[in-house]
């Protein structure tokens, strides 16, 4: 049995951070001779952030919204630790790339995963990602990202991407900057690991009952700045469906008479959120990806800035016109069908590439 350390994003509090780690690291489990660990790194960048930051800390500003919903708050932490349960992790904790360094976790194969974790434009930046810490050879990168990331700030890095056997990357585009950085490396792409699991494979782990027994529509945002843009498209969806609306996500609540705020959702309750809603509006990659896997109409928000990641999945599965960037865009695409079939045919096409890419390389 060879033991694999895999390293990534594993407890940010964001549910398509905790999603893919859960997923890579039960399909590296399910491989017959391979055990999978989770290398449970946890930089100071990353301890008490949980992307709604808002609600955490102390700025005065935001203080009656905490007073306001402090018990939800603190049930909505108690079930994204909860999700962790469902980890395999490794005994050791390392909270800095000195203390990994100076003690490093022993396995037989390194593995960077999923998210942006080679996003090195991030506050989250760590050489650790980079694996660092090893001088093994058995290095791999299985369906990291880059984000937006250009080939300067990644020069520095460049030492320790050299040592990687195979790297595949989840995005053409990083795929393509990471070739021209290294041509005489073979880099491909993989999609995201949420994605190499069935749906039905996500369904055996949340409740069958509905989280709502009125139809809703749902509405999934991570940046204030894009909720504030996507509030018009909700409330014209809102206006034109008489539906609830359900906001959930790493936001502030809102206090429009038209909104519910669910604050107590982890990762399988926006499994479920988006499982049962009649429509979903997100600004969301991830948000993106379990709507196209649990065949709910939505609509993909974006800002003038281009974005590789929900680009190109969109484009993947040829619903480029799903992404809207104002309320017209929204109101041209409304009668629009999606060809769930199609989606769902394509997405299992690359399911299979990936397995048997990842099976290959080990």
């Amino acid at each position: 049995m060879k033991k694999i350390g895999l390293i990534t994003i594993h407890n940010w509090f964001n549910y398509g951070s905790m999603l893919q780690s859960y997923a890579l690291n039960r399909v590296l489990n399910e491989i017959d001779g391979y055990e999978c660990e989770l290398i449970d790194f946890t930089p100071a960048s990353i301890v008490g952030n949980e992307r709604s930051w808002r609600l955490y800390s102390d700025v005065p500003e935001y203080q009656e919204l905490r007073k306001k919903y402090k018990k939800e708050i603190v049930e909505r932490r108690n079930v994204f630790q909860k999700f962790e349960e469902l980890y395999k992790m490794g005994d050791m904790v390392y909270q800095s790339d000195e203390e990994i360094e100076k003690n490093p976790p022993a396995y037989d194969i390194y593995i960077t995963g999923s998210d942006q974790i080679w996003n090195v434009n991030f506050r989250i930046a760590s050489r650790a990602y980079f694996l660092a810490f090893t001088d093994s050879q058995e290095k791999f990168a299985f369906s990291t990202s880059i984000g937006r990331c250009k080939k300067e700030p990644l020069e520095e890095y460049r030492r320790f991407m050299e040592q990687y056997k195979k790297i595949y990357i989840r995005e053409k585009a990083g795929a393509e900057l990471l070739s021209e950085m290294f041509p005489e490396k073979e880099i491909g792409t993989l999609i995201d690991p949420t994605l190499m699991l069935e749906k039905s494979q996500w369904e055996e782990l949340v409740d069958t009952q509905r989280i709502c027994e009125e139809e809703y529509i749902g509405c999934y945002a991570t940046l204030e700045e894009d909720l504030d843009k996507m509030m018009p498209i909700l409330k014209y969806l809102y206006e034109k469906y008489n539906k609830k609306i359900i906001l959930f996500g790493m936001i502030l609540p809102r206090e429009e008479e038209w909104v519910e705020n669910l604050i107590v959702a982890g990762p399988l309750e926006f499994i479920r959120i988006i499982r049962d809603a009649d429509l979903i509006l997100t600004n969301s990659y991830h948000g993106t990806l379990f709507s196209l896997m649990f065949q709910t109409p939505f609509f993909t928000f974006n800002d003038e800035f281009e974005n590789p990641r929900k680009e190109g999945i969109l484009r993947m599965v040829h619903q480029e016109k799903r992404m809207v960037h104002n309320l017209v865009e929204c109101q041209k695409a409304l009668d629009d069908v999606i060809d769930f079939s199609m989606v769902r045919c394509i997405l299992g096409q690359e399911r299979e590439v990936a397995l048997n890419k990842i099976k290959e390389v080990l």
